[in-house]
């Protein structure tokens, strides 16, 4: 009786699993089938470092950044050779003693970054109604100041390609 008793067991498990695959199959086509790709690449500026205390908007939308931190595991991710810098024009590759030496010279001020530009990817999913972003690099921009002291742009320091 026992034997009977855990074949018929084992041939219901195996039906409900069977019943049940094709519905999430089928739910994971829909959800493939609603991603929309809205862009292969798009870049945008993001200030990082407010260059006027006095603009409370731009203070209160920067509160929770961990701006130092942020910069410091970029290069420290570059000179543990984790991630690649790029000349961001060039699109030449500039090693870890290349920007360790750029940073001994001033040539890099890592307190001066005030600007990071991001390129990424964006997928929308309409059955869902929410979006995913990929970050595929950012790139750094250091704060250049006019004679009275205020910004008047950003140069380029480098870009990393993330994975």
């Amino acid at each position: 009786m026992k034997p009977y008793f855990f074949i018929v067991l084992m041939i219901s498990a195996l039906t409900i699993s069977c019943r049940q695959k094709p519905e999430k199959q089928q739910s994971q086509q829909m959800t493939l089938d609603s991603l929309h790709m809205l862009t292969s690449e798009i870049t945008f500026d993001v200030i990082i470092k407010n260059p006027n205390p006095q603009d409370t908007w731009t203070e209160e939308c920067l509160r929770n950044l961990k701006r130092n931190e942020m910069i410091d595991a970029i290069f420290d991710a570059v000179y543990a050779e984790q991630l690649e810098a790029y000349d961001i024009f060039e699109g030449t590759r500039l090693t870890p003693r290349k920007i360790k030496k750029m940073e001994e010279d001033g040539k890099i001020v890592r307190e001066k970054i005030g600007k990071f530009q991001f390129v990424e990817e964006w997928q929308l999913n309409s059955t869902e109604m929410s979006m995913k972003k990929q970050v595929k690099e950012i790139r750094m921009g250091m704060e250049i100041f006019d004679k009275e002291g205020s910004i008047k742009g950003y140069e380029p320091v480098f870009k990393v390609k993330l994975n």
